[in-house]
C-alpha cells in the first residue's frame, strides 16, 4: 500500500518513542499510537479481526482480512520494540495488537483520582527559578491545566493569571504591582507577552549593574571614607597588611612595588599583572592584562575597556595560517624550516573551523610517475563553482607536472579554453625558453571534440595540439582520476575559496578574486609533490612571503586621488581581496567607494580585528588623540550612539608599503576580471562583537534612525536609490569638491544647444512673460555602481506654463514593463540579439509649434546682454509637450523606415524583411533592439545614427533601472488594519518624520519592474499611505529586509518545447480587516518566467470565496485579453492564436465562467463581471481548474508559508544564479 513505511525504516521513526518503563506510560501510548497511524500501520488497533478468508471469501473480504493481518503484524512487532525488557514477559503472549494494548493499559494505567491529586501537588508547588525562563514556566504550568481540564478539574482564566503572578519572585514586584493598578484584565497570553519584555529588562538592567566592576576580596576598603574605621592596634608595622601588594610587615607607603608603579604613573595607562590592584570603578584607567609579568612592555598586545581580550602577535601560526589561505600546517612548518618564514608560536594553533566547513572530504589516492622537466606535461581541466564573476562563470588551469607551478584564466564559456591555451603556451614558451610536450586532461568536448553521429569528432583544441606537434592525452570515459593532479587541484582551490569566504563574510560574488589569491598562495607554499615550492622550481628562486595578508581582513586604503582636498580623509575603508597582476601592489573591496575594486600599494590591514571578530567595529586612533571618543559601529547609522572611553594602545600599525625585495608580488598569470560586487547591509544589534559587556547608551541627542534606514537595496540596481548627494542648485555645483567636473558638464549641455539651434536670443515682446531655467545635475552610474560620467541637464521651469498659451497637448505614451518582459522572453526562447541605444538629448529633436521665451541659463550670459531671452526653437527638457514633440518626432523617422508601431503599445515596433524580423522598445530615449539578423540589426543603428544623435551601448545589460543578463534579466504579507494607524498626537508626530510615502514608492518600483514575489506585501502597505503608523514602517523595513537579502535574484527566461502564456488567477477572502474586501492577484507565464502579474483590493465586497474568484477571474481575463491581441501583433508566436489559458483553484468560479447559470448566491454580481463567458464562447481564453498546491498566483493575494512560499517564488520564475 502506497504510504505504509516498510520495516526497514522503523529504526528511523523508533528513536523519538522512549521505551515503556511504567512512569511514563501516557505519553509512550500517545507516541506509540501517533506514530502508528503516520505510517497507516494501526488498522488493526481501530477495527476488530475480520472472518478469516474461506472458500467462498469475494476479493474484497480477503484483501480486508490481508490488510488487517499486516497491520496487526507489523504495529506488534513496533510497539514490542519500545517495550523495556523487564515489561516485556508480562506482556509477550498476546497475539494481537489489541490484546497487547489492553494487557498494558490494566498494568499501568492510574485512576484519575490519583493522577489529579498528583498533578494539583506538582501544579501548587511550582516557582519560577533562574534555571528556566518566565515564557518555559507559564507554558509547563498551563500543560498541567491541560491535562487536570482532561480529568475535568476546571480552573478560571483569571485564577490561573493570579496565581501565575504568585509564582514569579521578587524581582517582578513593581510588574506585580503595575497589573493590580491595570484597570483591564489581562489573559494568559498577554501575561506571557508582558512576563517575557520584563524579563528582558531584568536582564539587561542586571547587564548594565555588572559594569560596575569591584577587582578584589573586599580587604582594600576598610580605610574607605565611610565605610568604617581600623581598630585600635599597637604594633601597626607588624601586623598590619600592604593595601598594594598585600604582604604583612610593612605599610603601602614603604611598599617598593608601589614606589615602582608609582614612577610608572606619568604614562598616559598603568598595567597591572594582578586583578585585585584595582579599587572600585569601572576598569577605564587602570587596565588589568593578562599573563602580564611585572608590569613589562608588550609587543602586539592590547585590551578593550571591561573586556579582558589580547591580540595575536605577528609570530603566530594561527595569523599565517589565515594569511596563507587557510594551508596545512605542515606546509607552514615547512616555509618555517626553509627559511622562507621566521620561527612561529605553533602553541596557539587550534583546529580551524573554516577549514573544516571548506575541506571535509574523503580520502584520496596516490598520484602516478611524475615528469623530470618544466612543460614536458602539463595538466588542465575547466571547473565551475556554480556562480559567475561578471559575467565568467568557468576557470581553466594550467598545471605544470614537474614543478606544480598553476597558472589560471577566467571564462564566459568552455569555448574560450583554447584561446586561454594559445595565450599560456605564448607566454611559457617565451619565459622558459622550452616547449610544451604533452597536454593532459579529460575527454570533455572543449579539450576533444564534440559527439556526432559517428562518434566523438576532434574539435578545435585537439586539432591545435596536433598542429603544434603536442601530445594530447585523455582520460577515459568515467575515470577523473587519470587527470588526478589537475582535478585535485581545483578541488584544492575550492577548499580554500570555501575557507576565505567563510572566515572572511564577504559576498559571495567575490569568489573570482578569492580563486585567484589561492592560485598565488599555492604557487608559493610547499606541496607534497614536489621538494621545493613550485615558484622556485619555476622561478629558480625562492619566494618572499613577507606581503602576505589575511584575504578579507578589514583595510584603511590610501588610494591616488588628485582633486583631494587638505581636510579629505586620506584613506578609504575596504577589504583585502587580493595581489594586484601587473604592478607591486594590493587589490581591495571598498563597498561605499565609487570604485568598488581599487588598487594600492600603501595600505593599513587590520588583520587581527578579522581573527579576533571585530570586523564590523574598526577603529584607527591617531597617535596624537587621546580624548575620548565614540565607536564607530554599525549601529551609528541607526542613530543609535554607544559611549565608551576610547583606550590608545600604543601599538599602531604603519603604512605597510610593499618590500622592494619581493620580486614575485605580480600575480603570476591569472587573467583580471572585475566580478560583479554587492553592497551588503547588516542589521545592527547591541551585543556588536563585545563578549559579555553591555555598553551604556549615551545620553546626547540621538540622531534621527531614517535617513539611511529607508534606502532600499532593489534588485535593479547594485547601489542605494536616492544616496547620492548630487548638487541641487547652480551655487551648490560650484561649491563642492567636483566643481570642475560639473562645470565641464555644463559647458557640454550648452554646446550641445548650439548645436541642435535650441533657441535664438530675442527682445522679449511686449505682454508676454518667458518661463525660467535651471540646472539639474546627476551622477550617471553603470550597474555595477561605478562612476561613468557627471551629466548637467538645462531644464525649463515648465510649471509656469500656461494651457492655451504655451501649449495645448501634453500626452505621450511609454512602453509598459509587460511589454518589456515579453519581448526579453521572445529574446531568450528565440536567442535573438539583444542591443541598447541611447538617445542624446532626445527631446531636443522635438519641433516645437508655439512659441515659448525662456530666460537665459544661470552661469551662461550671453556676450549680446543679459536682457535678451531665448525664443526656443525645440521642446527643451522642462516643457510640458517636450515628451510629446519627441514621441512624434520619433514616430514619424522610425515609421519611414518600415517599422509598425504596435496596435496595443504604441512604443514597440516591428520591422519584418522576409525572415528576418527586429523589434524596437522605446522608453523616453532608451531603445532596445532584438533582431534575429545582424545584418538587420546593423541597418538599424545605422538608419538612427543618422537622423538622431545615438549612442550605441551594444549587448543589453541595464535599461530603465532593470539589469539585464543574457539569457536572464534581474529583476508572509502582515495584515494591517486601521487600528494600527497612528495612536495619538506623538506617534502621528513621529511619523511626519519617516518617509513612509518614498519607502513604498520604491519598493513599488522594485515590485513593478522584476519582483511579482513582494507584490501582496507592497499593495498592503500602500493602503495605508495617508495615515501610515509605526507599525506600517516596520513591516516596510521588513520588506526591505527580505529584498536586501535576495537581491541577487531575477527573472528568468529560458527556451521551452512549448512556448505558450498561461495565467493563474486567485483571491483570497475578506481579506482586508477595515472593509472586508477581498485582494484579486493574477500572474502569467510565458518561456519558464513571469511576465505580468498584479496584486490589487477588489472594489466591492464579496459575500462568498466564489464570488471573489470570480471577480479575480475576470481581471485576469480582462488583461489575459490585451496580453493576446499585444503577441499577437508582433506575428512571431503561433500558440497565441488558440484559446489563453487561465487557471483557478476554485471549483465553483470554474463552473460559474463556463455556465450561464444564475442562483440565489450569485445572481447580485454585477453585469460587467459576467463578460468573462463571452470571452469563453468566443475562445479568447478559457478557464481550467487547478490544484491550490499549484496556484503560483497564491503569494499574490495572502501570506504563506516560508517553505510554500520560496517553493512559489521558484515557479514564478524568480531565483538567483550566483
Amino acid at each position: 500500500m502506497a504510504g505504509v513505511v516498510q520495516p526497514a525504516n522503523f529504526s528511523d521513526i523508533r528513536s523519538d518513542i522512549p521505551d515503556l518503563k511504567g512512569d511514563n506510560y501516557k505519553i509512550w501510548k500517545e507516541r506509540i499510537l501517533l506514530h502508528l497511524g503516520w505510517m497507516d500501520i494501526d488498522y488493526a488497533i481501530r477495527k476488530d479481526e475480520p472472518p478469516a478468508p474461506t472458500d467462498t471469501s469475494t476479493a474484497a473480504d480477503i484483501a480486508l482480512y490481508e490488510r488487517w493481518e499486516r497491520s496487526n503484524r507489523l504495529s506488534m512487532m513496533f510497539i514490542k520494540t519500545r517495550i523495556s525488557a523487564g515489561i516485556r514477559g508480562s506482556v509477550d503472549q498476546h497475539e494481537k495488537v489489541q490484546d497487547l494494548l489492553k494487557a498494558i493499559d490494566e498494568q499501568f494505567v492510574t485512576s484519575d483520582k490519583a493522577l489529579a491529586s498528583t498533578l494539583i501537588m506538582k501544579f501548587s508547588s511550582l516557582r519560577l527559578t533562574s534555571v528556566r525562563g518566565v515564557r518555559e514556566h507559564i507554558m509547563q504550568i498551563r500543560d498541567i491545566v491541560a491535562q487536570l481540564k482532561k480529568l475535568e478539574v476546571e480552573m478560571s482564566e483569571s485564577f490561573l493569571v493570579h496565581y501565575i503572578l504568585n509564582t514569579l519572585p521578587h524581582q517582578y514586584g513593581p510588574f506585580k504591582i503595575s497589573y493590580n493598578t491595570h484597570k483591564d484584565k489581562w489573559s494568559i497570553n498577554e501575561l506571557m507577552t508582558m512576563c517575557v519584555q520584563e524579563e528582558g529588562r531584568l536582564v539587561m538592567e542586571q547587564g548594565e549593574s555588572a559594569m560596575l566592576v569591584t577587582h578584589g576580596k573586599g580587604k582594600s576598603q576598610a580605610n574607605q571614607k565611610g565605610k568604617g574605621k581600623m581598630p585600635p592596634q599597637t604594633d601597626i608595622k607588624k601586623d598590619s597588611t600592604c593595601f598594594f601588594c598585600k604582604k604583612k610587615g610593612h605599610m603601602k607607603k614603604e611598599c617598593t612595588k608601589f614606589q615602582k608603579w608609582l614612577a610608572d604613573k606619568g604614562s598616559s595607562f598603568s598595567l597591572f599583572y594582578k586583578s585585585d590592584c584595582v579599587g572600585n570603578g569601572t576598569l577605564s584607567d587602570g587596565l588589568y592584562c593578562i599573563n602580564l609579568q611585572n608590569n613589562a612592555t608588550y609587543d602586539s598586545m592590547h585590551v578593550h575597556t571591561g573586556i579582558k581580550r589580547c591580540v595575536i602577535n605577528e609570530d603566530s601560526s594561527k595569523l599565517w595560517h589565515r594569511r596563507l589561505g587557510h594551508i596545512s600546517i605542515e606546509r607552514i612548518k615547512r616555509l618555517v624550516n626553509e627559511g622562507v618564514l621566521n620561527t612561529l608560536d605553533f602553541t596557539d594553533f587550534e583546529t580551524c573551523v573554516d577549514c573544516i566547513k571548506g575541506k571535509q572530504t574523503n580520502k584520496s589516492k596516490k598520484g602516478a610517475n611524475r615528469s623530470s622537466d618544466i612543460l614536458e606535461i602539463i595538466h588542465t581541466d575547466i571547473c565551475s563553482p556554480d556562480m559567475d564573476s561578471h559575467g565568467q562563470k568557468y576557470f581553466i588551469s594550467f598545471i605544470d607536472d614537474y614543478s606544480r607551478y598553476m597558472y589560471l584564466y577566467m571564462l564566459y564559456n568552455k569555448n574560450e579554453a583554447l584561446d586561454a591555451f594559445k595565450i599560456f603556451k605564448a607566454e611559457v614558451e617565451k619565459q622558459c625558453g622550452k616547449q610544451i610536450k604533452i597536454v593532459r586532461s579529460d575527454r570533455g568536448g572543449e579539450y576533444y571534440g564534440r559527439y556526432t553521429e559517428d562518434g566523438q569528432a576532434p574539435g578545435p583544441f585537439a586539432k591545435f595540439l596536433q598542429e603544434h606537434g603536442i601530445v594530447a592525452q585523455y582520460t577515459m570515459p568515467g575515470s577523473p582520476d587519470q587527470n588526478g593532479v589537475a582535478e585535485r587541484r581545483n578541488r584544492t582551490l575550492l577548499d580554500m575559496v570555501r575557507s576565505m569566504l567563510s572566515s572572511s563574510n564577504l559576498p559571495k560574488s567575490l569568489w573570482a578574486e578569492a580563486l585567484k589569491t589561492a592560485v598565488y598562495i599555492l604557487n608559493r607554499v610547499p606541496t607534497k609533490a614536489v621538494p621545493k615550492t613550485p615558484f622556485e622550481l619555476w622561478k629558480g628562486w625562492k619566494p618572499s612571503l613577507r606581503h602576505m595578508r589575511v584575504w578579507g581582513c578589514p583595510s584603511e586604503v590610501r588610494i591616488y586621488n588628485p582633486q583631494e582636498k587638505k581636510l579629505d580623509p586620506r584613506t578609504i575603508s575596504g577589504y583585502f581581496i587580493g595581489y594586484a597582476e601587473r604592478s607591486k601592489g594590493y587589490r581591495f573591496y571598498c563597498p561605499s567607494h565609487s570604485t568598488r575594486i581599487v588598487e594600492s600599494r600603501n595600505a593599513k590591514f587590520l588583520e587581527n580585528d578579522l581573527i579576533s571578530g571585530r570586523d564590523q567595529t574598526r577603529n584607527i586612533v591617531s597617535e596624537n588623540d587621546h580624548s575620548e571618543s565614540q565607536p564607530s559601529t554599525s549601529s551609528d547609522r541607526l542613530g543609535i550612539v554607544y559611549s565608551t572611553p576610547q583606550v590608545q594602545t600604543g601599538v599602531e600599525q604603519p603604512i605597510i608599503e610593499v618590500p622592494q625585495a619581493a620580486d614575485d608580488i605580480p600575480v603570476d598569470q591569472v587573467v583580471q576580471a572585475l566580478p560583479r560586487t554587492f553592497e551588503q547591509r547588516v542589521e545592527p544589534h547591541t551585543s556588536q562583537e563585545y563578549d559579555g559587556t553591555t555598553l551604556r547608551r549615551s545620553t546626547r541627542p540621538k540622531k534621527s534612525a531614517i535617513p539611511d534606514d529607508y534606502v532600499v537595496y532593489l534588485q535593479e540596481s547594485d547601489y542605494n536609490i536616492g544616496a547620492e548627494n548630487d548638487p541641487e542648485s547652480f551655487s551648490q555645483a560650484m561649491s563642492c569638491k567636483e566643481s570642475e567636473l560639473w562645470y565641464n558638464a555644463m559647458k557640454e549641455e550648452m554646446n550641445s544647444m548650439k548645436s541642435n539651434g535650441v533657441w535664438d536670443l530675442v527682445e522679449l515682446p511686449n505682454g508676454v512673460k518667458a518661463i525660467g531655467c535651471k540646472w539639474v545635475f546627476k551622477t550617471k552610474k553603470d550597474s555595477l555602481g561605478n562612476i561613468e560620467r557627471y551629466k548637467a541637464r538645462l531644464v525649463a521651469k515648465g510649471f509656469t506654463q500656461k494651457e492655451g498659451i504655451d501649449y495645448t497637448e501634453t500626452f505621450s505614451p511609454v512602453s509598459k514593463k509587460d511589454s518589456l518582459r515579453i519581448i526579453l522572453a521572445l529574446v531568450a526562447h528565440f536567442d535573438l540579439e539583444l542591443q541598447q541605444m541611447d538617445v542624446k538629448t532626445a527631446f531636443l529633436n522635438g519641433d516645437l509649434e508655439e512659441e515659448v521665451y525662456m530666460k537665459q541659463p544661470e552661469g551662461f550670459p550671453s556676450s549680446d546682454g543679459e536682457h535678451l531671452v531665448c525664443k526656443l526653437k525645440k521642446s527643451i527638457y522642462g516643457l510640458k509637450q517636450a515628451s510629446r514633440q519627441w514621441y512624434l518626432k520619433f514616430h514619424n523617422v522610425i515609421s519611414s523606415f518600415g517599422f509598425v508601431e504596435n496596435i496595443m503599445d504604441q512604443c514597440i515596433y516591428q520591422k519584418v524583411s522576409g525572415s528576418k524580423i527586429c523589434f524596437l522598445v522605446l522608453y523616453v530615449d532608451d531603445i532596445l533592439l532584438a533582431t534575429n539578423d545582424k545584418g538587420l540589426l546593423h541597418e538599424v543603428k545605422q538608419f538612427l545614427s543618422k537622423n538622431f544623435d545615438m549612442k550605441d551601448m551594444g549587448e543589453a545589460s541595464y535599461v530603465i533601472g532593470i539589469k539585464i543578463h543574457r539569457d536572464r534579466f534581474q529583476v508572509k504579507g502582515d495584515r494591517f488594519n486601521l487600528n494600527q494607524c497612528p495612536k495619538n498626537d506623538l506617534e502621528r508626530e513621529q511619523m511626519k518624520n519617516i518617509p513612509y510615502a518614498s519607502a513604498v514608492g520604491s519598493l513599488m518600483y522594485a515590485q513593478v519592474c522584476t519582483r511579482p514575489d513582494i507584490a501582496f506585501a507592497v499593495g498592503m502597505l500602500g493602503r495605508y499611505q495617508s495615515d501610515p503608523g509605526l507599525d506600517h514602517w516596520r513591516a516596510a523595513k521588513k520588506v526591505m529586509r527580505y529584498l536586501q537579502g535576495t537581491k541577487d535574484y531575477m527573472l528568468m527566461y529560458r527556451r521551452t518545447d512549448n512556448l505558450e502564456v498561461i495565467g493563474y488567477s486567485d483571491s483570497d477572502f475578506a481579506g482586508c480587516i477595515d472593509s472586508r474586501k477581498s485582494t484579486s492577484g493574477y500572474i502569467f507565464m510565458m518561456a519558464s518566467g513571469a511576465v505580468s502579474w498584479r496584486s490589487a483590493k477588489q472594489t466591492l465586497i464579496a459575500t462568498s470565496t466564489m464570488e471573489a474568484e470570480f471577480v479575480s477571474c475576470f481581471e485576469a481575463t480582462s488583461h489575459g485579453v490585451w496580453l493576446k491581441s499585444f503577441i499577437s501583433g508582433l506575428r512571431i508566436m503561433d500558440s497565441i492564436s488558440r484559446p489563453l489559458k487561465i487557471y483557478c483553484d476554485n471549483s465553483a468560479a470554474v463552473f460559474m465562467a463556463k455556465n450561464n447559470k444564475s442562483g440565489s448566491r450569485s445572481k447580485h454580481i454585477d453585469i460587467k463581471y459576467l463578460a468573462i463567458r463571452e470571452r469563453i464562447k468566443e475562445k479568447k481564453v478559457v478557464i481550467e481548474h487547478v490544484s491550490t498546491e499549484l496556484m503560483i498566483a497564491d503569494p499574490l493575494t495572502k501570506g504563506m508559508p516560508p517553505l510554500k512560499f520560496k517553493d512559489h517564488v521558484a515557479k514564478m520564475g524568480l531565483g538567483s544564479i550566483m
